[in-house]
């Protein structure tokens, strides 16, 4: 049986440039916005949703979605090939 492997936590903050970790083609360096959160008024607790990016499109569009910590990872230009075919 093997060990369980913990992956290190990694946290985003504003300002921070990320990439989604799947090797998607096109896939756009993005700028955090910062966290998202929703209320619910039961408990009048708020859960984390994910972290709000924005990104330019091929036609100069800004785009804004939220998305899991787990699908990002921080931008290095060292390490990512993100050229554009």
């Amino acid at each position: 049986m093997q060990p369980f492997r913990q992956e290190e936590k990694v946290y985003f903050k504003a300002g921070d440039l990320v990439v989604f970790k799947h090797d998607l083609p096109g896939r756009p360096v993005m700028f955090v916005e910062g966290k998202e959160q929703t209320l619910i008024k039961q408990d009048d607790s708020s859960h984390f949703k994910g972290m709000r990016c924005i990104w330019f499109t091929k036609d100069f569009k800004i785009e804004k979605y939220v998305f899991s910590t787990k699908d990002l990872e921080f931008y290095d230009p060292y390490k990512h090939d993100l050229k554009q075919n």
